[in-house]
């Protein structure tokens, strides 16, 4: 091999070997870039699961005040239909006072 072409060949593996290192910078940012976007994404996701959590914390609350407020009414009934019982029996006497006034 003569001197000229073994300069050539050293140039040769130069260029090859910055064009790999080029190439490997160029990876190791696109890692980089991804492992960002992985993190944030990661950081998206635990945020809406928390929400997600919260709402459906207050669902059950919501869920258990509304079978509380029907319980109170189903309690509250017969005293609402005795109240309502006493004001017919009521209006049927003033009625009755009434026509036997005429």
């Amino acid at each position: 091999m003569t001197t000229e072409e073994l300069f050539e060949l050293v140039a040769s593996n130069a260029r090859a070997i910055e064009a790999l290192s080029a190439n490997q910078a160029q990876a190791q940012a696109e890692r980089q870039a991804l492992s960002r976007d992985v993190a944030q994404l990661v950081a998206v996701q635990e945020q809406n699961s928390r929400e997600l959590n919260q709402a459906m914390l207050r669902l059950a609350e919501t869920q258990s005040g509304v079978v509380r407020l029907l319980g109170s009414l189903d309690e509250d009934r017969p005293t609402i239909l005795r109240k309502l019982d006493n004001i017919e029996n009521k209006v049927n006497q003033l009625l009755q006072n009434r026509g036997n006034e005429s």
